[in-house]
């Protein structure tokens, strides 16, 4: 309880922007619970006092009264349920955005644990769930509490045996919340589990659409979809079922209330020990009291579900960022030494073994070897995603340990093989890297990456939606788009893997002309499988085999027909 006490405010304190609304929607809450207080005693000096002595003057000044207070219950009410819902929404939002940021920054073990589309759900659809906690566990819940309190203290005024009578049902209500609580809660889990493994299956089939209808895979991804849909259909049923059988015992329950009150209460004024205007104000009292009741055991419902969210969103921004690392570079010589650098992904077969690395500054180098050598995994560690268990790298003499992760990866520019297109313009995904580049600058990007004449052919040119991922663009449009993009990130190190695998060779020739002499005076290191060209213009070769790397300094052209 103290451990959910500690993360619940933890929770609260992220929303701390939106307390204002959370204080007046208490504010108006407390106002709502005092306006129910004086009706049900008007009402009976109405019958006990007003209509025996016929007094039509203070009849209407009572009846004024009364309006005035009711009026005072809907206008509270409805501004306690405005501003709860401005707290609880704008609270919510804030958190799913701070849950992505988190996420931004988590190291990218994170990632090969969680699947997409379970980062989606835990955003989404865990992040909305929230809402019932982050609203209806304080302000909801001391709504119902105020009315209840008030209440007890008006019936307990007005009749100490019927308001003991009034409470006898209390202990069914407790029980049968706490029993079916730990139900709602199992299925509350098992039901986002499933909705997130859901999503995950909508993302990749959606993603490789392509890849399903190339081998008329429709239908069966239709029914493995339609399965998943079917079995979220059924846990959620007997999260309903469970829900409205509590809600049906609490039905019976709040009836049996009135029927006894209604049976001893009407013996009391037949023996002259209770007034009628009492009998009618007791019983307006008594609903009040089974309607907050009700209210609170609803909330409890809600917080059941809401729990399983809560841990599975704490589980989250509990998770460690990447380390930062403290010094911040101004600059890159370009420099680079790996010192018996080890590294696995799973801490038991390693992909890297010891392995050395030195490059100077300005040199250019190709990295070769078979798939699954390691060189991508080296290009990851060189722009810290991981860091090598055994080893250490240094960028001009200083351990990439404590290098700042942002100035180093702003200072080193990577295009990966399978090239991240984002949805929007031509335009948009360049100035990703740099919001103020001139037109100048990108219309020579452009020439470099060999793709200007294409662009400016299309009918809305540099402004031309690519579409999703880059949907609209071939793979090689998309190499050269990312190239273009790098170029104008201006780095100290550029990393090409295998960032020409899709454009033809002799448009690759004329890219990695430019490329190389646009940054001549900077280090530049190239991995691929097709070397034809490239070894034209590296000033050295290294083979990565079995985690280590070794320079190819003698029948280059032997040793890589060979790999």
């Amino acid at each position: 309880m103290k451990k959910f006490i500690k993360n619940y405010k933890e929770v609260l304190f992220l929303c701390k922007s939106f307390w204002k609304y959370g204080i007046f929607a208490g504010i108006w809450g407390f106002i709502f619970s005092l306006a129910n207080l004086p009706v049900p005693f008007l009402t009976k000096y109405v019958i006990d006092e007003i209509f025996p002595s016929k007094n039509v003057f203070f009849l209407n000044i009572i009846i004024i009264v009364m309006f005035f207070f009711i009026l005072l219950k809907i206008i509270s009410n409805f501004l306690n349920n405005l501003y709860l819902f401005l707290f609880k929404t704008n609270s919510t939002i804030l958190l799913q955005a701070k849950l992505f940021e988190h996420m931004e920054y988590l190291p990218m073990e994170f990632y090969k644990k969680y699947n997409t589309g379970e980062c989606v759900s835990r955003i989404l659809s865990d992040g909305s769930n929230l809402q019932g906690l982050i609203g209806d566990t304080i302000l909801q819940f001391f709504k119902n509490i105020f009315t209840f309190l008030i209440v007890i203290v008006g019936l307990f005024f007005l009749n100490v045996k019927l308001a003991f009578i009034s409470l006898f049902t209390l202990p069914f209500y407790i029980y049968f919340t706490n029993f079916y609580s730990l139900e709602i809660r199992k299925i509350s889990k098992e039901l986002q589990q499933k909705n997130s493994y859901l999503y995950n299956l909508l993302f990749e089939n959606i993603s490789f659409i392509s890849l399903i209808k190339a081998f008329c895979l429709e239908q069966r991804q239709y029914k493995i979809i339609f399965n998943q849909l079917i079995s979220i259909f059924s846990t959620y049923l007997n999260l309903k079922k469970i829900s409205l059988l509590l809600l049906s015992i609490v039905s019976f329950i709040s009836a049996l209330g009135p029927l006894l009150i209604l049976w001893i209460g009407g013996y009391e004024i037949m023996k002259n020990r209770l007034t009628l205007g009492s009998f009618v104000a007791f019983n307006s009292f008594l609903g009040y009291l089974y309607t907050s009741i009700e209210g609170l055991i609803g909330i409890n419902t809600l917080i059941q579900s809401a729990l399983v969210s809560y841990k599975r969103v704490l589980e989250i921004l509990h998770l460690p960022r990447e380390e930062k690392g403290n010094i911040r570079l101004k600059k890159l010589k370009g420099k680079i030494n790996c010192e018996k650098i080890s590294f696995s992904y799973d801490g038991i077969n390693f992909v890297l073994k010891d392995l050395y690395l030195n490059i100077k500054e300005k040199e250019k180098v190709l990295i070769i070897g078979k798939s699954g050598a390691g060189k991508t995994t080296l290009v990851n560690l060189l722009i810290k995603f991981y860091l090598p268990q055994k080893g250490d790298v240094y960028f001009d003499g200083i351990s990439i340990k404590n290098i700042d992760i942002f100035s180093l990866r702003k200072k080193i520019g990577v295009v990966f093989q399978t090239p991240f297109i984002f949805s929007g313009t031509i335009r948009d995904n360049l100035l990703i890297v740099n919001p103020y580049t001139s037109e100048k600058e990108i219309i020579n990007a452009l020439k470099i990456a060999n793709i200007y004449d294409f662009i400016i052919s299309l009918s809305k040119k540099i402004d031309t939606d690519v579409g999703e991922r880059g949907l609209k663009l071939s793979m090689g449009q998309k190499q050269k788009l990312a190239i273009a993009r790098i170029i104008l990130k201006k780095p100290d190190i550029l990393i090409l893997d295998e960032a020409l695998s899709n454009v033809d060779k002799e448009a690759e020739r004329l890219i990695l002309e430019a490329i190389f002499k646009n940054f001549e005076d900077k280090t530049i290191i190239c991995i691929s499988h097709r070397y034809d060209n490239i070894i034209n213009y590296v000033d050295k070769i290294f083979l990565l085999e079995d985690g280590k790397i070794e320079e190819i300094k003698k029948e280059v052209e032997t040793a890589i027909a060979n790999i």
